[in-house]
């Protein structure tokens, strides 16, 4: 049986992450806790094998903008489809709250050897399925944290991947935490399927 590595980062590690992405001003920011409050719906998703995000993301720059979320679905090292799911919504229309502030839910599971993930926000929902591989090993990531989120530009806010896999250990943040660009993490570790997530904030 394999063994899988937890992830273990050190504190001067995290100090310098949180240093070098510091935003300033007003700049947006996200954020992202896993799981359902509820006691009793935690038992029921973690029964079920559902992987569960509340994410938030606040920042003056918001007010009055567009956004746009797509997926880019990855193949042995490759962009094989991009799928639009969000094309240029008014932010107000996806929110019932205030307009500097964007919170919605992220599910995702492996089912009938398909990936479903769900981006929930308060008035509309888009759901999504593509193929997998045969193994359970697929993890939803949250990325959105780890990036300078910019007006215009496309930034990576989640992604479903399998591990990179080394001496029986399959390490999930040797991937997501590498520093890698997002669409090179297929040929850097050897994954041959995992989907990208992006979104973008726009002016126009």
């Amino acid at each position: 049986m394999k063994k899988t590595l937890l992830c273990l980062a050190t504190t001067l590690a995290l100090l310098n992450m949180a240093k070098a992405q510091k935003p300033t001003g007003d700049a947006v920011k996200m954020t992202a806790d896993y799981g359902p409050s509820n006691e009793e719906t935690r038992v029921i998703v973690d029964f079920q094998g559902v992987e569960y995000y509340k994410v938030k993301l606040t920042g003056t720059q918001l007010k009055d903008k567009k956004i746009v979320l797509y997926c880019k679905e990855m193949w042995n090292g490759k962009v094989k489809k991009v799928d639009t799911l969000i094309k240029k919504q008014d932010l107000k229309n996806l929110t019932n709250a205030s307009e500097d502030t964007l919170s919605f839910s992220v599910l995702g599971r492996r089912v009938d050897e398909k990936l479903q993930v769900l981006f929930r926000f308060p008035r509309i929902g888009v759901h999504k399925k593509y193929q997998s591989l045969k193994t359970d090993n697929y993890s939803l990531r949250v990325l959105g944290n780890h990036y300078k989120i910019e007006l215009n530009k496309p930034f990576p806010v989640f992604a479903y991947i399998l591990p990179y896999e080394k001496d029986g250990w399959l390490m999930y943040c040797a991937v997501d935490q590498s520093g890698e660009k997002v669409e090179d993490w297929g040929k850097k570790f050897g994954i041959k399927h995992y989907l990208i997530y992006e979104m973008a904030f726009l002016e126009e």
